[in-house]
């Protein structure tokens, strides 16, 4: 197997924790402690948005998750 890096994709400010993508949707959703979780499109290799979960240490996303209905994010 070879990976090769195609796109990269910056949106948050602050360090990434977690990551989940989804082939059926070609969607990965990544969680920060900034207090965002970011969806990307994976055919485009772009961002779409930002789903915010507050601000401060206390709204740190912790845990993101796709399945074939619902993106999921746990603080």
């Amino acid at each position: 197997m070879s990976v090769t890096l195609s796109h990269i994709m910056r949106v948050h400010t602050a360090e990434v924790l977690a990551v989940a993508a989804s082939r059926a949707w070609s969607v990965a959703v990544s969680a920060s402690k900034d207090g965002s979780a970011a969806v990307w499109d994976l055919n485009r290799g772009v961002y779409v948005r930002s789903i915010w979960h507050g601000e401060g240490a206390e709204s740190e996303v912790h845990l993101v998750t796709v399945n074939e209905s619902t993106v999921g994010i746990l603080g």
